[in-house]
């Protein structure tokens, strides 16, 4: 429209000259004068539009931004409205990529995987954080920086320059190879790869625990299996008379119970690790637990060790009772096995800083420090003779440990070697509970 606004006063004019010239006769409104007034009023407009002209090629060099400040007019206003209408939908559909955009860096940038983005050169465009923490980089001065200048294992070289990703590398990294990652490329966008990451290291552990767990399970089946399999060979083919015969099913029935006992301990420890969690709402008595603790110690040590035990009336533990029964013989148990004829076996109860602590000490033989950190491990011992002589399976304290985890505590081992052992359950404040009767001292 505005186009032809210039035409529509130019058309006014020749109306009024003619009008003028007609019915007024002014010599003002001659046909020369028109013609004049036509050609300054061409002139006139065809410098105003290049001028706006101007004025629209100098708005679009510098970025097409504040249009108000140009005052435009005419077509050239028309042209200028359009090309901001069409910046500001182009600005709109950028920023929304970039939100877009961003959202999926943020998804990545919290992944447990590592992601990288190599170009052509094998050169860093971009790394989320947990791919900078797998080997070692810097997300933002490592950028453009050549990978195998940063991560120089031969294998993982070797591997980037085969050009054949079909297959996941696994790689041992740090000073002592603790870490172990599980790596993979792949091919994008004419040359560029995608390095995936993953931190096997935990899976690794423990698939090396089930295995030699596998294996110490076979092993301690394997060995009283074969002595049951030499006593039923003996009584087959040998004429024994019948105390012979009574010895050899005596010793039969030993390696039996032992085997029942590695099984019992082996279901044990299976449902302490699918279990949930212990309840807060159900309260034990200290009482009980030691009551049964020091029923079961007396009988085993049929009077040959002086056991003390430190009864408490009024407090209680929230928790499952015969897990906690369980976990206090056990270490009773343990003080009993380990200790000479004439020993003592302490089995007291404390209140130490509002955590309730169990604790069995003894005379006995100790432990030699070296061996204390491995103790609650599967099938530790620390003399495996002396272990499968005294009837242990070598479960007892990883039970223990499990018990107390589960109960939100901890297993604290004290030992000097020919001097005795101290081992306590340590309950955390949240799971004990006081209550109205006094304490007494047992014997």
């Amino acid at each position: 429209m505005s186009f032809y606004k210039p035409l529509f006063w130019l058309l006014i004019y020749i109306i009024v000259a003619v009008f003028i010239d007609v019915y007024l006769g002014a010599h003002l409104a001659n046909p020369i004068i028109v013609v004049i007034g036509i050609f300054v009023f061409v002139i006139g407009w065809l410098w105003f539009n290049k001028k706006q002209f101007n004025l629209l090629i100098s708005w679009l060099k510098q970025g097409a931004k504040n249009k108000d400040q140009y005052h435009f007019a005419g077509n050239c206003k028309e042209i200028a409205d359009y090309v901001e209408r069409l910046l500001k939908q182009r600005d709109q559909e950028n920023q929304h990529s970039t939100d877009q955009l961003n959202k999926l860096l943020g998804a990545i940038q919290v992944s447990p995987n590592g992601v990288l983005l190599l170009d052509q050169d094998y050169k860093i465009e971009w790394c989320n954080a947990t791919a900078a923490q797998h080997f070692s980089l810097d997300s933002e001065l490592d950028l453009q920086q050549h990978i195998t200048n940063l991560v120089r294992d031969p294998k993982f070289i070797a591997y980037l320059e085969s050009n054949n990703y079909q297959k996941p590398l696994k790689l041992a990294l740090g000073h002592d190879e603790g870490q172990k990652l599980l790596i993979q490329l792949h091919p994008y966008d004419e040359g560029r790869l995608l390095l995936l990451t993953n931190d096997i290291t935990q899976l690794e552990r423990v698939e090396r625990m089930r295995r030699n767990f596998v294996a110490d399970v076979s092993h301690e089946i394997r060995t009283p299996l074969t002595v049951l399999s030499g006593f039923i060979e003996t009584i087959q083919n040998l004429p024994l008379d019948e105390a012979e015969r009574k010895h050899y099913l005596d010793l039969m029935q030993q390696q039996g119970d032992r085997m029942q006992s590695l099984v019992n301990d082996l279901l044990t420890l299976a449902r302490l690790e699918d279990s949930p969690p212990p309840p807060m709402d159900q309260w034990v008595s200290v009482k009980s637990i030691l009551e049964h603790t020091k029923n079961t110690v007396q009988e085993l040590s049929a009077g040959q060790h002086k056991i003390t035990v430190n009864s408490f009336d009024n407090v209680a533990i929230a928790g499952i009772e015969s897990e906690l029964i369980s976990g206090v013989a056990n270490i009773a148990v343990n003080a009993v096995r380990y200790t000479k004829q004439g020993g003592n076996i302490d089995i007291s109860f404390k209140l130490i800083d509002g955590e309730g602590v169990f604790q069995v000490k003894d005379s006995g033989q100790g432990i030699p420090a070296q061996h204390i950190k491995n103790l609650t491990q599967r099938f530790y011992r620390v003399d495996k003779s002396r272990s499968r002589d005294t009837g242990g399976t070598g479960l007892g304290l990883s039970i223990v440990k499990h018990i107390v985890l589960r109960h939100g505590g901890r297993l604290d081992i004290k030992s000097i070697e020919g001097k005795g052992s101290s081992f306590s359950l340590v309950f955390p404040t949240n799971r004990i509970k006081q209550l109205e009767s006094q304490n007494s001292q047992a014997g």
